[in-house]
């Protein structure tokens, strides 16, 4: 497969977002914004259970495309 095919992509999801988190931090991914916050500590602060409702899907929204 070429690179940026969605190949084996349920195969990451399934690990949990734990997993896919940590990965985020140990390969020390920063955004490019002017701060440069590390990207996988960023996603760390999503909520993993809501204490209002319940159950909640929690969703990550971010621009791939702020190249600015």
């Amino acid at each position: 497969m070429a690179r940026g095919d969605w190949h084996r992509t349920k195969d990451l999801v399934t690990k949990g977002a734990d997993w896919i988190i940590a990965e985020m931090k140990k390969s020390g991914l920063r955004g490019r914004g002017g701060a440069g916050f590390p990207s996988g500590l960023k996603w760390s602060f999503m909520p993993k259970v809501c204490l209002i409702w319940w159950p909640v899907t929690s969703y990550c929204i971010y621009a791939a495309f702020a190249s600015t």
